[in-house]
């Protein structure tokens, strides 16, 4: 159980480190920016509609494929409000020749064209931002005067946008000045067919609310652009739409298809969704990428490669040795758990048993030696005593038998 817990901790630290090293979505995918000056080419849908709008197939009329002309011009920036928010603001222009040839037709119709619009998303998640269409003048709590936004009380659902342990609200409103034509000019008939010319020029101005610390804002501009399937598909979708909402305004009852349209409309979608068959893949050559934080002159990170660099080898570094470390604690813990804990302790005690016993034997082998040595001073210590009292007995013999003698003398004397 101790080894898997120790794996388990491991795999965590591991999970952890991928999680604070979160590789964002212009790194992953190798994002580079194009200039937001230049004009931006891409194709166009051309088909003829009847007079109620709907795309007719007409036998006998043939479009040139021209190329829709995106330019984005007049960038800026806000300063920060109490909030500190900024508003960046930017304006659109999409343009297209249409050249087309037509033969006499029986009934009325006319000719229109798609474009395939630019898109904003966040450079770190590769999230696209939902955008709120307003008008010129007061709506919804936005105040526009002269297609400047002078108020906004944040009464539309922003985009959030989470990342690097932070949460971004984002909110994007956009005026659209509608699409106008040149008027058309008849360059007369060739082969028994009338030859026209047009132009057509849509024109919009966006407002994006950002944190001030906020430099993930990117625009997008497809490379496939449009084609007539698209616009039957987006008109076909549109058509249904106002048929349910139609419905739902006569009878009170939403339905289950509207209800779905509707939720679908306000959610979040991203460059590359492999659930989405539409973004299941993704190339980054197949796409205009303009840094719109750094054009404002915001500090962008997205852009700054040497800064990139850095982080990629920091982010690799302490990855490699979050691994090593993880490794060398599972391979420790593991031998560890793998040694009897009981088996150790017994040597131990045992050995430090055998050292105790060893010094002890010194110390009475010691003990043995010097008493050895102590017992012969003993034994002529004893002698010597011996010695030293028999000389003391035969003195005082010897001292009785002088006396002895002495007195017998002096008896001799006497007589």
């Amino acid at each position: 159980m101790k080894k898997i817990k120790y794996l388990i901790i491991a795999l965590l630290l591991l999970i952890t480190t991928g999680c604070v090293f979160n590789t964002p979505f212009y790194k992953k995918y190798k994002i580079e920016y194009a200039n937001p000056n230049e004009t931006f080419h891409t194709p166009a849908g051309f088909f003829a509609v009847d007079e109620d709008g709907n795309i007719v197939d007409l036998e006998g009329v043939t479009f040139t494929q021209n190329k829709t002309n995106i330019k984005f011009s007049n960038f800026k920036k806000s300063e920060p409000d109490k909030d500190g928010y900024v508003i960046i603001s930017y304006d659109t222009e999409m343009s297209v020749d249409i050249d087309f040839k037509a033969t006499k037709q029986e009934e009325r119709w006319y000719y229109s064209c798609s474009f395939n619009s630019p898109m904003l998303y966040d450079a770190y998640t590769g999230t696209i931002l939902n955008q709120n269409m307003v008008s010129d003048g007061n709506e919804n709590g936005l105040s526009f005067q002269n297609g400047e936004l002078v108020e906004n009380k944040k009464e539309f659902k922003d985009n959030v946008i989470k990342y690097g342990g932070k949460e971004y609200h984002i909110g994007i409103y956009y005026i659209s000045y509608g699409r106008s034509y040149d008027g058309g000019k008849d360059l007369g008939t060739e082969d028994g067919a009338t030859h026209i010319k047009d132009k057509a020029t849509e024109k919009t101005t966006r407002f994006i609310k950002v944190p001030k610390d906020y430099d993930g804002l990117t625009l997008v501009v497809n490379k496939k652009g449009s084609s007539v399937e698209y616009a039957k598909e987006t008109a076909a979708d549109a058509k249904k739409y106002r048929e349910l909402l139609k419905k739902y305004e006569e009878t009170g009852k939403k339905s289950k298809e509207l209800e779905e349209i509707e939720k679908n409309s306000g959610k979040y979608h991203k460059l590359v969704d492999p659930s989405d068959e539409v973004r299941k893949e993704f190339t980054a050559e197949d796409y205009y990428h303009i840094n719109v934080s750094e054009t404002v002159g915001m500090k962008s990170n997205t852009s700054n490669k040497k800064l990139l660099v850095i982080i990629g080898v920091v982010a690799v570094i302490v990855l490699i040795i979050t691994i090593i470390i993880a490794v060398i604690l599972g391979v420790v813990l593991t031998k560890k758990n793998k040694t009897p804990k009981k088996k150790t302790t017994k040597v131990e005690v045992k050995d430090i048993k055998e050292e105790k016993h060893e010094e002890v034997k010194k110390v009475e082998e010691k003990k043995e030696e010097k008493k050895v040595e102590e017992k012969p001073k003993e034994e002529k210590k004893e002698v010597k005593e011996e010695k030293q009292d028999k000389p003391k007995k035969k003195k005082n013999i010897s001292t009785k038998k002088k006396s002895t003698k002495k007195t017998t003398s002096k008896k001799t004397n006497k007589e």
